[in-house]
């Protein structure tokens, strides 16, 4: 489904800063989902719709998990790349 002009891409990704790709996919299709729960003949996701689904899909990824990649990426040597 199409998303609105008044969506800001920009905006999206600050708020889904700790999401891995598969929970940025559900946010998504979550926010696809409200559209058409709000208008079945809706033509496209707006921003309410995602900041909703902000709401229902939060990010699992565990802090500590997250500096385990960082600090391997500087110990490895890939930060240089």
């Amino acid at each position: 489904m199409p998303v609105s002009d008044e969506v800001c891409l920009a905006e999206l990704v600050e708020h889904t800063q700790k999401y891995s790709g598969a929970e940025i996919t559900a946010v998504c299709r979550e926010a696809a989902l409200l559209a058409l729960q709000e208008d079945i003949h809706a033509q496209s996701i707006m921003g309410r719709h995602f900041r909703c689904a902000l709401t229902v899909v939060t990010p699992r990824i565990p802090d500590s998990l997250i500096q385990f990649y960082a600090d391997y990426q500087q110990q490895s040597g890939l930060h240089t790349l």
